[in-house]
């Protein structure tokens, strides 16, 4: 998928806001009554076109918390199962002739995470098993 070009900042954050929104179920249909609760709990507002960059960071945040990503970058390092789960999926990646990008996107549509190096080890091993099943029907297919 494209990237999305935005012509500034804050369209770029509201579509954010808007996505996350989405994902949490809390825009359905006409129905936006709980989006604009939440507006009004994080940040005070009834719109988020009302929202300043403080603002809109906050409503950021609420919303990572409400879908458990991380604050900030702060990321601890690998266990030793995770990385040796990266090392099958880079063996298996080999094998069928991918690159990275590949188990990205594999990732994504599985788990609607952007990266591999992102996966808990319980989302890692359901990949690498996807992964394997993949290479196995491609081998089969190919002799």
């Amino acid at each position: 998928m494209p990237r999305r070009e935005f012509k500034d900042k804050p369209s770029e954050e509201r579509w954010q806001i808007n996505a996350k929104c989405i994902r949490l179920g809390l825009i359905r249909g006409p129905d936006r009554s709980d989006y604009y609760d939440m507006l009004w709990a994080a940040a005070r507002v009834r719109s988020s076109k009302e929202l300043d960059a403080d603002g809109r960071r906050k409503v950021l945040d609420h919303l990572n918390a409400l879908l458990g990503y991380p604050k900030g970058r702060q990321r601890s390092a690998p266990s030793k199962d995770t990385a040796s789960m990266m090392r099958k999926v880079d063996r298996l990646l080999e094998s069928m002739g991918k690159d990275r990008a590949y188990a990205d996107s594999t990732a994504r549509h599985m788990f609607q995470i952007d990266r591999v190096e992102w996966l808990p080890a319980d989302k890692l091993h359901k990949l690498v098993a996807a992964l394997q099943i993949h290479a196995n029907r491609k081998n089969r297919d190919a002799s």
